[in-house]
């Protein structure tokens, strides 16, 4: 069997969201999460104040912003990545998230670090489940749902108990079996905390955390990652506020999750505006095209302004420019194709061809009228006899002189269209 080896780093990415679970006799709940220095960090938790659930975390459904919740009974807890492979030891994703490529009949190793930055003792419960990615979301199994990953995925130890501010480590491992079907699978590796019951209720406060597992299966090497931004869309919430969205087609073979920002550039004025970050959270699978927003403020002119949209996901980047103005009622949008043309192009230019098509044949007929014509003429003429030959040359000089008429006619139609008729303008705004 291949074994993968991991590089030992110093510090990585820590879970940014502990998510309250609901069980028979338990109480929803939430947890402030850590920081990577191990102090309480509450705005970790919330997308609009700057941080994404996508960085390192785990949770049960998208997060709606603000913070993740009073802190339970349980204490302050995390877990986080200690090991990546080398391979991709410069990619922000790969020190985040469990992510890697292995083939059939292989083994993966890492280690993982839990720790408790709380005053009070926790027991806490590592384990693996299913999860799964659709409509631009990274969508956890509810408790302990399996998949065909997470039964490949096992965690030494299983329990640890952890005294107040104490840290301790555990290994994963990822049997990939012989029949294991290819293609990425996702996991998520948790580590759990449950609290004493509630005195006289029976109630229990469950809270966890964990780390995202992405891991492609398959002969050779791993698929690329890629994307591609195919249209941005200015818009105006129904609450007035400005906003803009971009398209983007994951084009690659792996799951991306996003990260970016707008610069807004040559506006009324000469005014400039942003950097304007992206919502973050947006997990895209292979394939799929979903919108990446971007709120806006307000207040924001209308434009025309020069758009600048930079969108990430780990070491794939990529900046598309445009021009925009945003509506001025709410729910209304504008679109504007990136790379290609738009609808009314593609009917422009069908109309442009069938135009030429019709204007080639129509030279080629007039092109044989004339053959034949002139083919009349040299018969009549070696048909004569001599005491016909004026009548011959006379009628030939008149099948010229039609000839003529018809060269004519033939260079007004050409210089009728070189001076820019409908066909023409239509090539024009073409080009």
């Amino acid at each position: 069997m291949a074994v993968r080896s991991g590089l030992r780093l110093s510090t990585l990415g820590t879970l940014v969201t502990v998510a309250g679970l609901l069980l028979p006799g338990t109480l929803v709940g939430t947890s402030p999460a850590l920081a990577a220095d191990g102090r309480a960090d509450q705005a970790a938790a919330a997308p609009a104040q700057g941080a994404s659930p996508q960085n390192g975390s785990a949770q049960n459904g998208p997060a709606k912003g603000g913070p993740a919740g009073s802190q339970s009974d349980a204490g302050r807890f995390g877990i986080r990545l200690t090991e990546v492979t080398d391979s991709l030891r410069d990619d922000p994703r790969a020190r985040e998230y469990i992510i890697d490529h292995l083939n059939p009949e292989s083994v993966l190793r890492r280690q993982v670090e839990v720790y408790n930055d709380g005053t009070q003792p926790l027991h806490l419960s590592l384990y693996p489940a299913a999860a799964s990615i659709g409509d631009g979301e990274f969508h956890f199994g509810e408790g302990h749902a399996a998949n065909e990953l997470s039964t490949w995925i096992s965690v030494k130890p299983a329990t640890i108990d952890l005294g107040s501010h104490d840290r301790s480590n555990a290994e994963v491992t990822i049997h990939v079996p012989k029949d294991a079907s290819p293609g990425e699978h996702y996991a998520v590796l948790w580590a759990e905390a449950v609290s004493a019951p509630t005195q006289g209720s029976g109630v229990r406060m469950v809270n966890r955390v964990g780390i995202r597992v992405y891991l492609d299966v398959g002969p050779g090497g791993p698929p690329a990652a890629g994307f591609a931004i195919s249209a941005l869309t200015a818009s105006r919430t129904p609450d007035g506020r400005a906003a803009l969205s971009t398209e983007v087609h994951n084009t690659g073979g792996r799951a991306l999750d996003m990260s970016g920002d707008l610069r807004l550039e040559r506006g009324p004025g000469g005014l400039q505006a942003g950097p304007f970050p992206a919502n973050l959270g947006t997990t895209i699978g292979p394939g799929e095209i979903v919108p990446v927003s971007i709120p806006l403020d307000s207040e924001l002119p209308l434009g025309p302004w020069h758009a600048s949209v930079t969108l990430r996901s780990g070491l794939v980047e990529h900046t598309v420019n445009a021009t925009i103005t945003f509506p001025k009622k709410p729910g209304e949008s504008h679109r504007y194709l990136i790379g290609g043309y738009s609808a009314w192009h593609y009917v422009a230019g069908a109309g442009i061809a069938v135009l030429l098509l019709i204007i080639v044949m129509g030279l080629v007929l007039l092109s044989r009228r004339r053959g034949n014509r002139r083919g009349g003429r040299h018969l009549s003429t070696v048909g004569s006899v001599p005491r016909q030959d004026g009548a011959a040359e006379q009628q030939g000089s008149a099948t010229e002189q039609q000839d003529g008429a018809t060269e004519q006619d033939t260079a007004v139609g050409r210089a009728g269209f070189g001076q820019g008729g409908p066909g023409d303008q239509g090539a024009q705004t073409s080009v």
